[in-house]
């Protein structure tokens, strides 16, 4: 019940940056529809990578709740969740890259 409302809180926390990374996906979709360009993919896959990461890193706090009962030392959890933390920070930092090449694409002049 505890990891739950962890993750509960989590999510109601992060619900914020979460629902401008759902409106970036919504709005990439749009302009995927009406064109399709290497910018538009580059921005859907930017904003998909910033709302998947973002809900994962949302999981992170369970974690140490799921592990610690198992008897794992302290050290191991820390490491565990720092791996965890470097992951998401990774993958929402290519979804940053995809974003700013999709702003690239998108003020170069066509040939």
């Amino acid at each position: 019940m505890l990891a739950l409302g962890a993750l509960f809180g989590n999510l109601l926390m992060r619900m914020p940056i979460l629902l401008a990374y759902l409106a970036g996906v919504v709005v990439a979709l749009i302009l995927l529809n009406r064109q399709r360009t290497s910018a538009a993919y580059l921005a859907l896959a930017g904003f998909a990578l910033l709302l998947f990461f973002g809900i994962v890193a949302a999981f992170g706090a369970l974690i140490p709740l799921l592990i610690a009962p198992a008897g794992m030392p302290a050290a191991r959890i820390g490491v565990l969740v720092s791996l965890a933390a470097l992951v998401v920070n990774l993958g929402s930092t290519a979804g940053i890259v995809c974003l700013i090449l999709a702003l690239w694409r998108g003020l170069r002049p066509y040939a």
